[in-house]
């Protein structure tokens, strides 16, 4: 790999910080060996040491590099270049070129990222600047590079829930990265939710490519009837799960990374798997422990069950997504127990 080409690879790697200690100081000894980029190697070196940090080189414009570059090196690169040979401004001119050659390139190419975040019992609808419309469950981050276009991907990571209409465009894909796995779409709408170390995916219509990202040692399948269990169980019918998952309309996945778990479902409704985008959390023939979690989830309550046969009792309710005070009302009427309140702690008994 040529100089030139090694010095942009690492200077990426600078950028978003990911530069080993060993990598960094290889950026700097290549910055030395090349004296027309001799004094950028300070520059970066003092914006690499600011702990703060409080503006980054990639979010800089170029009149306000040089102006640092001159601030920094003015005196000492003057001095250095008058001691040159009458080739030495050619040099300092080609060098410049490619200077601006660099910061050009990684300022139309940088990283822009817009966050959108939800608080509890909070919803918020966003459009993004490609038109594509997302709504936020509560309790959920949003990141979005807005320099899609650009970078020729559109990209969001979640931590949450948020329900998903993607604007089509068969050229620039659409994707949404989570812990677990990576949903590529070009038109579509489906619901996202990332909670307790799990993914789980639902396509309302369109179409979804997902690209698992196994992190346990656990390998486990799954059954036709929808039975999940270890490779050794299944492996004689072939059913070990795989790395690529692409889904039709009607279909929900659930995987966690960590314990390589998934679970399929076919034919399911936005009613059974994202009822909360129309506005009510709509819970029928579920057990209480998994709707206590999920109001965990949304609203920040924690609940403690002093019976705990009630956690395996079915229930059938319908509540609104961001009013507590009659999603208690609704509990209490349906659970036929009594809901103590003290701050954030719920006492179900």
């Amino acid at each position: 790999m040529g100089n030139n080409k090694k010095v942009k690879v690492l200077y990426q790697k600078y950028l978003d910080r990911t530069c080993s200690t060993q990598e960094l100081e290889e950026l700097f000894d290549l910055l030395k060996s090349n004296e027309e980029l001799y004094s950028l190697k300070h520059v970066l070196r003092n914006e690499w040491n600011n702990e703060v940090v409080s503006e980054r080189m990639d979010s800089l414009d170029w009149d306000t590099f040089l102006k640092r570059f001159e601030e920094k090196e003015g005196d000492n690169y003057l001095k250095k270049t008058r001691k040159t040979s009458w080739i030495r401004p050619v040099s300092v001119a080609a060098g410049f070129l490619l200077i601006i050659g660099l910061f050009a390139w990684f300022w139309l190419n940088r990283t822009q990222i817009n966050v959108y975040q939800t608080g509890f019992g909070e919803t918020q609808e966003i459009v993004l600047n490609d038109n594509s419309k997302v709504k936020l469950n509560g309790n959920t981050k949003l990141t979005w590079d807005k320099n899609w276009e650009r970078r020729e991907i559109r990209t969001i990571e979640i931590e949450g829930e948020a329900f998903f209409d993607v604007a089509h465009n068969e050229e620039i894909p659409f994707q949404v990265v989570t812990p677990d796995l990576t949903v590529n779409v070009t038109g579509t709408t489906f619901n996202v939710t990332n909670r307790r170390n799990q993914t789980d995916v639902f396509l309302e219509s369109g179409k979804v490519r997902l690209l698992l990202n196994p992190k346990g040692d656990i390998e486990e399948t799954l059954s036709p009837g929808g039975e999940v269990g270890s490779k050794n169980e299944l492996a004689d019918r072939n059913e070990i799960i795989p790395s690529v998952v692409e889904m039709v309309p009607g279909d929900l996945l659930s995987y966690s990374s960590i314990k390589n778990k998934i679970i399929q479902k076919k034919n399911t409704t936005t009613k059974e798997s994202a009822s909360w985008k129309t506005g009510s959390l709509i819970y029928e023939d579920m057990e209480l422990d998994i709707v206590l979690k999920e109001l965990n989830d949304v609203y920040g309550k924690t609940f403690e069950v002093q019976d705990s046969s009630l956690l395996d009792m079915k229930v059938d309710v319908s509540v609104p997504s961001s009013d507590w005070e009659t999603v208690v009302g609704l509990m209490k009427f349906m659970v036929d127990a009594e809901f103590l309140e003290e701050n954030e702690k719920v006492i179900i008994k």
